[in-house]
């Protein structure tokens, strides 16, 4: 049984095919990941997942429901995550404020003048949880705007982690990182993965990050899937070699 399962998404804008017939299924507690040159389609691939886009054609299952056309809010509450390329926090609130506002917000809760928010001690916890999860705790009353790039990346995973997801959609999570930052992130989301019992499936240009993590690649090119397999598999596939890797690489 497969948690997601994507089959036969099409997407176009103007003459452009950005998805063209592409299907594929993750396991419940895989770790992988989608690679392939700029432009080959994987952040439209993303957005067509998580409601940003209507496909064309195609559908999107989540735990054998069909998501295809139910909008971002509604796809976040059954259980998927995700984080952006692009740096997406709320840069005049505290690292605390963010996790706490996401928490109340998944709980259907909010600080109002009805109800003071230390009323909400459990889910108050939950934030303070979170925050220690992915390393910020000690950076709780910091405005989120003066965090360096691979905190901000950390804060944004903590958000989507308050939505309590099955499955996150990682895009990039380590781009514009120095090496320090995204072997630190890259043990961040193999931990989170194991704490939380999560689903992980990302992006990422850095083929180190790719393939030392990856249980299974999925290789992206103009749109469509061109091959999919084990690290190894992956390695020596000749298309695979000839449109992205180059020459065969050499494991870590």
């Amino acid at each position: 049984m497969s948690l997601l399962r994507v089959e036969h998404l099409n997407k176009s804008f103007g003459g452009l095919k950005a998805t063209h017939n592409v299907s594929f299924a993750v396991a419940p507690g895989e770790l992988s990941s989608i690679i392939g040159p700029n432009g080959a389609g994987k952040t439209t691939l993303f957005n067509l997942i998580t409601g940003y886009l209507r496909p064309d054609s195609g559908h999107v299952f989540f735990n054998e429901r069909d998501i295809t056309h139910l909008p971002p809010h509604e796809i976040v509450r059954l259980g998927i995550g995700r984080s952006f390329q692009r740096s997406n926090v709320f840069s005049r609130l505290t690292v605390y404020e963010n996790v706490q506002t996401a928490v109340l917000s998944h709980h259907r809760q909010s600080s109002n003048l009805w109800r003071a928010t230390h009323h909400y001690r459990e889910l108050n916890a939950r934030a303070q949880q979170i925050l220690e999860s992915v390393g910020l705790l000690e950076r709780r009353d910091q405005l989120s705007g003066t965090l360096a790039l691979g905190d901000q990346k950390r804060l944004e995973i903590g958000l989507a982690l308050a939505l309590e997801p099955q499955l996150m959609l990682l895009d990039e999570p380590t781009a514009g990182m120095s090496p320090e930052e995204t072997w630190s992130t890259v043990a961040l989301v193999e931990k989170l993965a194991r704490e939380f019992k999560m689903t992980v499936l990302f992006t990422e240009h850095d083929m180190a990050v790719v393939f030392d993590i990856s249980q299974k690649i999925r290789v992206l090119h103009q749109g469509e899937f061109i091959a999919e397999g084990l690290p190894h598999e992956i390695s020596e596939h000749p298309e695979v070699q000839r449109v992205y890797l180059g020459e065969k690489r050499e494991r870590r």
